[in-house]
């Protein structure tokens, strides 16, 4: 598979699994809970509109008023007498986030709602209580429950006087509050206490707005009343909505007209009216019902009086402007003992401090009065921007080196957070983050880098396949592991050393074309090749016909001797096989084994180098082996090499001083089971007395008893040498003091 093809996948990959998690709950979740509070804490706290004004009933106002800090015992008085003060200063909007369901004293009950009435811009909070019923029958566990939300309005008196009613429904804590209903589905799609209030500001332009649509739609214009008077009695701002809602959800095109032909002109500026009326219709056109909150910051961000401020403040001086505002009235104070009707919201303090009922539901107003909800960008564009990260992080981290696939992923990353924190600043646009910074981007990165140590694994293991050919695989994991500086040098340690020379090699060579010669060479080095490595040898060295192994310990061990014993024994069985197969050119094998400390290691300089063992014990095991030749045998071992060495069959030749040596050795020849017949242990026996009467000197007899042993076993090679040699010292003894060692001239 190609690179680039490979990257694309990986690509592809990452956009999936986004994909996967975005649709997924946990997604949403992730990106609700971590994504937009991220957001929001990077942006910071930001200015409340102006003409949002909270009146707050708190433990201070109760002090100041010699009140009980419970605001529901306060007189119905006092209320009556913050919404004449309002009236008076000229406020748009007052809504009440308080409930106001129990009747009291009725002088001023009767006086709150003639207050109400007078006002004529009222909007009181109506209570929702769930319930869950089962479909049929009595109560059980396995009948399905019908969800019922039940409206519990203000006091009929109230409600009566009041502009509107609407609830106000937000989730219980521990819930992060993040969206506001703006017409609640289960309660029948009313309007929510924000949402009426909104629509109770906007009447100023109503009758604008129908005389809009009378030149559009005169037919639906005629579903609407003649103008805004009409509204402030028999809960006509309600229906007014409801009607407005119906018609520009079946007409979208309409309400685009309507919102174009009040837009700005090109070269001016959107006016407040212009804007609110856009807002408004972009909410009814909203079938969804719900809007994320764009909250502005901590508790008491937007501009909030104390009850007894406002009270308080001269009516002549005016300090507390409330001319043209939306005010809200609720529980709202600043210290966690006496919080009550608390959320919990992305701007709750480390203190503990929430944002009262009545501070989120004045922000939703702000929201619906500037038009800057938190939006985010529709499904389709949401989850292409998730495909695009996906594959930009997986195809990167795949197809660039890892020194440059890193920085730039993490560039590309700081981009994107760039981009998302500006747009949410600036336009309150709200871009996944969670899912592509924290779950795309490490993930591209982790699987990219386990792909590339995936292939750095093969590579490796093909080089240590290639190379194991050529140096013992602990010397391959030493260079594929990272070995980059070669030196000369080596490690001491003890080790067997075997060393083999096929006879009739040069005479092939002169014969055979090189293929041919090449494929018979291959297939003799297969045959013996397969013994050493069974038995835990490293092919050291080839040269020709000739060939080097080892078996290596850190110090003396039978093992490694025991093991070397049995592999020539059972390349000595394979060599026989092989030159079955090819009779017409045998390879007849010279084998000589030798014990010792080497020098196992990089041998060379400059730019050349060989993995080689050196030192006497390597020359030795090759003199060995042409001591074969000599005494007409094919496998020799010193005697320090099978010493100690049970199940192996030997026969002691003598003691050799070898060509370049000046010390004796032992030698013994390695006898296979398959040749017990050729050298039985008669043979074995009586060729050990001659040797003993050899090393006394004792010529006479040891050459009869080789010539005995040769009139049996006529081809036995060892025997021959000794006859021979017997007979020159008979006729010619050897000199002064005489150890019984046979000194090799050279070969």
């Amino acid at each position: 598979m190609a690179a680039y093809a490979r990257a694309l996948y990986f690509g592809l990959f990452t956009a999936l699994i986004g994909l996967a998690v975005a649709i997924s709950p946990i997604g949403t979740l992730l990106e609700s809970s971590y994504g937009l509070n991220w957001l929001f804490k990077q942006r910071g706290a930001q200015p409340a509109p102006q003409d949002v004004v909270i009146v707050a009933l708190d433990k201070t106002s109760a002090d100041a008023l010699g009140l009980p800090n419970k605001p529901d015992r306060w007189p119905r008085s006092l209320h009556t007498q913050l919404i004449d003060t309002l009236h008076a200063r000229g406020a748009s909007v007052v809504a009440f986030d308080i409930h106001f369901r129990e009747a009291k004293d009725p002088a001023t009950d009767q006086a709150f709602a003639a207050a109400i009435r007078r006002a004529g811009n009222i909007v009181l909070l109506e209570n929702v209580v769930s319930d869950r019923q089962p479909l049929t029958g009595n109560a059980h566990v396995d009948n399905p429950l019908l969800a019922i939300e039940q409206q519990l309005p203000p006091l009929a008196l109230f409600a009566d006087a009041a502009l509107a009613t609407a609830p106000f429904p937000l989730p219980k804590v521990p819930v992060q509050v993040q969206q506001a209903w703006l017409f609640k589905a289960g309660a029948g799609n009313v309007p929510t206490l924000p949402m009426a209030a909104f629509q109770a500001y906007a009447l100023r332009d109503y009758d604008s707005l129908r005389a809009r649509l009378v030149s559009y739609r005169t037919d639906l214009a005629q579903r609407l009343p003649a103008d805004s008077s009409m509204l402030r009695t028999g809960n006509g701002l309600l229906a007014l909505m409801t009607e407005l809602r119906s018609i520009l959800q079946q007409d979208a095109a309409l309400a685009d007209q309507l919102d174009i032909d009040s837009a700005a002109p090109a070269t001016g500026t959107e006016t407040g009216a212009q804007r609110i009326n856009r807002s408004l219709l972009q909410r009814y056109r909203d079938a969804s019902g719900s809007r994320y909150i764009n909250f502005y910051g901590p508790p008491r961000t937007i501009k909030t009086i104390g009850i007894h401020e406002l009270l308080a403040d001269d009516a002549n001086s005016r300090t507390l402007d409330m001319h043209d505002k939306a005010v809200f009235v609720g529980f709202a104070d600043g210290r966690l003992q006496e919080q009550k009707d608390a959320f919990y919201t992305v701007y709750s303090r480390d203190d503990g401090i929430d944002l009262a009922g009545v501070e989120i539901a004045a922000t939703v107003f702000g929201n619906l009065l500037t038009d800057r909800f938190v939006e985010r960008p529709d499904t389709p564009v949401y989850l292409a921007l998730l495909v695009l990260s996906g594959l930009a992080a997986g195809t990167l981290a795949r197809a660039l080196p890892v020194a440059a696939a890193y920085p730039v992923i993490i560039a590309l990353g700081a981009a994107y957070y760039w981009l998302s924190i500006t747009l949410f600043g600036a336009q309150h646009l709200w871009l996944p983050v969670v899912i592509p910074l924290l779950i795309q981007a490490p993930l591209a990165v982790g699987i990219a880098t386990l792909s590339r140590y995936r292939d750095t694994h093969r590579q490796r293991q093909a080089i240590t396949r290639a190379f194991s050919h050529y140096l013992p695989p602990e010397v391959v994991e030493q260079f594929t592991r990272g070995a980059q500086n070669v030196s000369p040098g080596g490690k001491e340690m003890y080790g067997v050393c075997l060393y083999t020379d096929a006879e009739q090699y040069t005479a092939l060579s002169e014969t055979l074309e090189p293929r041919a010669l090449a494929d018979l060479m291959n297939d003799y080095y297969e045959t013996v090749f397969a013994p050493i490595r069974c038995h835990g040898g490293v092919l050291s060295d080839i040269v020709g016909d000739s060939m080097l192994a080892l078996w290596t310990a850190p110090h003396e061990q039978a093992t490694v001797r025991r093991h070397a014993c049995l592999a020539v024994l059972e390349i000595q069985h394979a060599l026989e096989k092989f030159n079955h197969r090819h009779r017409a050119r045998p390879l007849p094998t010279r084998m000589g084994i030798h014990s010792g400390g080497i020098m196992l290691g990089n041998i060379g300089a400059l730019d050349h180098f060989e993995y080689r063992a050196v030192g006497d014990t390597v020359n030795t095991s090759n003199r060995v082996q042409a001591l074969n030749k000599t005494l007409g045998t094919r496998l020799l071992a010193t005697g320090e090499t099978i010493a100690d060495i049970d199940g192996i069959t030997t026969r002691h030749l003598g003691a050799f001083i070898l060509p370049g040596k000046t010390r004796a050795l032992d030698i013994h020849e390695i006898i296979s089971p398959d040749h017990i017949a050729v050298v039985p242990r008669e043979l074995i026996e009586r060729f050990g007395t001659a040797i003993g009467y050899f090393r006394l000197q004792c010529w006479e007899d040891a050459e009869r008893l080789i010539a005995d042993i040769l009139t049996q076993w006529p081809n036995d090679g060892p025997s021959r040498f000794y006859q021979a040699l017997c007979e020159q010292y008979r006729q010619l003894p050897p000199t002064g003091h005489w150890s019984g060692a046979v000194e090799i001239g050279k070969y």
